[in-house]
């Protein structure tokens, strides 16, 4: 339904390398986020710290599908949302972070340590927030 866009016109407009700088930082502030907040803030061992960072910064990129350069378009209802293939792509890549971290040889390879639930939950809500304040 869109018209063609201009062959003239680069890939990368520049309010795409607005977006994708605001988005790049936002996760980049996450991922320090939690390691400073983990490391002054909790008795959490540099394994598990590191653990909580490689998480964060894999949801986070998860996430980041959902944000969109476009501000007229709905945040919940767009054609990402309503995209399936994205649904089953996002649930399957935190399929592959669950089985790395369930096979004990991917587990022995990335360094993978047992988080626990207060744990998981940080990494959800610093996670969460990279995408807020790229929103």
């Amino acid at each position: 339904n869109k018209p063609p866009r201009n062959p003239d016109e680069p890939i990368m407009t520049k309010l795409l390398w607005r977006s994708t700088i605001i988005y790049s930082l936002s996760i980049a502030i996450g991922v320090v986020a939690i390691v400073i907040y983990s490391y002054n803030f909790k008795t959490y061992s540099w394994a598990e710290i590191n653990n909580m960072a490689f998480y964060t910064l894999i949801f986070s990129q998860l996430l980041n599908i959902f944000n969109l350069p476009n501000r007229k378009i709905s945040f919940f209802i767009n054609e990402v949302t309503e995209n399936g293939w994205i649904w089953a792509a996002i649930i399957f890549s935190v399929s592959i972070v669950i089985g790395a971290f369930s096979i004990p040889l991917f587990r022995g390879v990335l360094d993978l340590v047992p988080l626990n639930f207060h744990q998981l939950i940080l990494i959800l809500l610093f996670s969460l927030s990279t995408l807020l304040l790229s929103q």
